[in-house]
């Protein structure tokens, strides 16, 4: 897992501040790891629900 990518996750599940998310989300390269699965979820998400939260 990326450690950038992790820091970005966990301050965003933290302060749930929506910049960060988006921040990691667009920025993103998948790296074969479990990490991808969880931005491809987040993805989805972002896209379906456009921040209904």
């Amino acid at each position: 897992m990326d450690k950038a990518s992790t820091i970005y996750l966990l301050t965003f599940i933290r302060n749930r501040d929506r910049a960060t998310l988006q921040q990691l989300v667009m920025n993103y390269r998948p790296n074969g790891t479990e990490m991808d699965t969880v931005i491809r979820t987040i993805q989805k998400n972002y896209l379906e629900r456009v921040w209904i939260l």
